[in-house]
Formats: C-alpha cells, structure tokens, sequence
C-alpha cells in the first residue's frame, strides 16, 4: 500500500509540474497579447496628424490632374474626414478678375474630382486668393509654375466654432456685475 501510494504521489507531482509550466506558459502568453493590445489602443487614441496635399496647374488652366498614388491617398483621406478646406491659387501678381476667376474654378474644379471621388460635398469649403500668398519665388518661371495651385487640407477632426459670448462668457469681465 505504502509503494502505491508513493507512485501515486509521484505521479500527482509530476503531473502538477506539468501544469504549473502550461500554465506559466499561458499567462506569457495572455501577458504578450495584452501588451499588444495595449500598444494598439495606444495607437488609435494617438490622433493623426492633418493632411496637406497640393495640386498643381498649367497656365491659366483648371484642369486637374492628380498623380495616381496621390489621388489614391488624399480621396481615402477625404472620404473619412470630417472637413476638407480647398484654397484656390495663382500667380498673379495683382489681384484682377481674371486672376480671381481663374483661382476660383480651380477651387471648384478640385471640389468636383473629390465629390464625383465619393467624397461628401457639404464636408468640403473652397476659397480662393487670385495674388500673394506665394509658395515659390513669383519673379522666375519655375517659381511661377509652383503657385499655380490648390492646396488641400484635410482635417481629421472637426474645427470647433467658439461663439463670442461663450468665450465671453469664461473670461472674468469687471464692468459685469
């Protein structure tokens, strides 16, 4: 009795054993994964930086063309932003109604290709600037050629409106009783 009992106690040792490393080995394992879950919520509370692409144009024209891996990522970007800001350029030296148009239905040209991209028309604001604002030097062509443009700014959260009275409202103010 006394060897069965033995045996039958190095068995149970064993076996615990057994399960002490696959448990150990488990919780290496949950640990493992729950650190990657946590670099990973890390990485989506981390928000993400605003876009800007630009779009460049020949002379005096509004037609676009985007580059394929461009067009590619500033539609992908658009289509889940909640705001997109179009601002129409030139290089005009002075403001006229040439230059001003010419801005303008650039703006509205690029508005059109992300609308008919899929992306959702009452997200995207379009301005225009016909002079200055110049991203190159205006007196050389290659310079020139550069502020023929629209730039593309894709935000990833909505701009939030501050009413005057709200921002009055938070300063103390000692004329008000």
């Amino acid at each position: 009795v006394c060897k069965n009992d033995l045996q039958n106690t190095r068995i149970l040792a064993t076996e615990s054993g057994r399960m002490a490393e696959s448990t150990a080995a488990t919780l290496q394992q949950l640990a493992a994964r729950q650190q990657a879950i946590s670099a990973l919520r890390a990485q989506a509370s981390t928000p993400r930086p605003n876009s800007v692409f630009t779009v460049r144009f020949d002379y005096g024209s509004t037609r676009v063309t985007i580059p394929g891996e461009m067009s590619a990522a500033l539609i992908d970007e658009a289509r889940q932003a909640p705001l997109v800001v179009l601002k129409g350029r030139t290089d005009g030296a002075t403001d006229s109604p040439v230059e001003s148009r010419i801005a303008r239905e650039r703006a509205a040209a690029v508005r059109d290709y992300l609308v008919n991209a899929g992306v959702e028309a009452a997200r995207i604001r379009a301005t225009y600037q016909p002079a200055g604002d110049h991203a190159a030097d205006n007196t050389a062509m290659h310079g020139r050629a550069l502020n023929r443009r629209v730039e593309i700014e894709v935000y990833r959260t909505a701009p939030v409106a501050v009413g005057v009275a709200a921002a009055m409202a938070g300063s103390s103010n000692p004329a008000q009783p």
